[in-house]
């Protein structure tokens, strides 16, 4: 219940939320003081279980850059599923070089998927 650890917490998200907000071909469908940040695509296919794949390949290539990404399974699921997303956990302890090396790692993944 330290006060501090809120603090310090909601500024690391803040930070999470304005770098993943320049990521390439993928929107934030979250909230900035939350700690977990899902992505979806910027213009979707109209098919969710083709955008689930779109994703998938990003998560995979994210993980080949050392960075946990984890894609959603909802249209896998079910027919009236939510939106495909990715996921990202933030937390209290990343620096603004870990932000940046999260970033670059996904951003690398996506423009590999997208080129």
């Amino acid at each position: 219940n330290d006060p501090g650890y809120i603090t310090k917490f909601q500024a690391v998200a803040k930070k999470v939320f304005t770098a993943l907000s320049n990521v390439p071909y993928l929107k934030l469908v979250s909230q900035e003081s939350h700690g977990i940040f899902h992505l979806t695509l910027q213009e979707s296919t109209g098919n969710a279980l083709e955008d689930q794949k779109i994703l998938n390949a990003i998560s995979d290539h994210a993980l080949q850059n050392g960075i946990a990404v984890v894609a959603s399974k909802y249209a896998l699921l079910h027919s009236k599923a939510l939106k495909p997303t990715l996921m990202i956990n933030s937390n209290i302890t990343w620096t603004d070089d870990t932000i940046r090396k999260i970033v670059d790692g996904l951003t690398k993944a996506v423009n590999k998927v997208f080129r």
